[in-house]
């Protein structure tokens, strides 16, 4: 982990942030246009507790982005941990997401390959 994100992890933490504007964010991201702001703000709200107001839209953009083949692998890694942190609080998700990785899972790069054989072994481990 590198400096600046110990430091973000740290804002984020400490100030709120994420809890805070998740939802103003949510809201916004398929307005991005720009690599960059679409990249960074699925990384906060990874980060962040799910959005209290419309966690619907920001669950269907994550499965869009992960389903997209034109898609950053950036953007789809984040993708799949906000997946993640759902599927947690919403179990009917889990099944969802496992079936959706596996099945882009030889189209995609090895980065998120490699993330989402992580994210099936955490969700096999907690399955039992």
């Amino acid at each position: 982990m590198t400096t600046q994100e110990v430091t973000e992890l740290k804002k984020i933490a400490s100030s709120g942030y994420g809890r805070a504007h998740a939802d103003r964010i949510t809201t916004n991201i398929p307005r991005f246009e720009h690599d960059g702001m679409k990249r960074h703000s699925p990384r906060m709200l990874a980060r962040s507790p799910l959005p209290e107001e419309n966690p619907g839209l920001l669950i269907s953009l994550c499965f869009g982005y992960l389903l997209s083949p034109a898609e950053t692998p950036a953007v789809k890694v984040y993708a799949m941990e906000i997946l993640y942190n759902a599927s947690c609080a919403e179990p009917d998700l889990r099944q969802e997401l496992i079936d959706t990785i596996e099945w882009r899972f030889r189209e995609e790069s090895a980065g998120v390959r490699s993330r989402g054989e992580k994210i099936l072994k955490r969700h096999y481990k907690d399955i039992g």
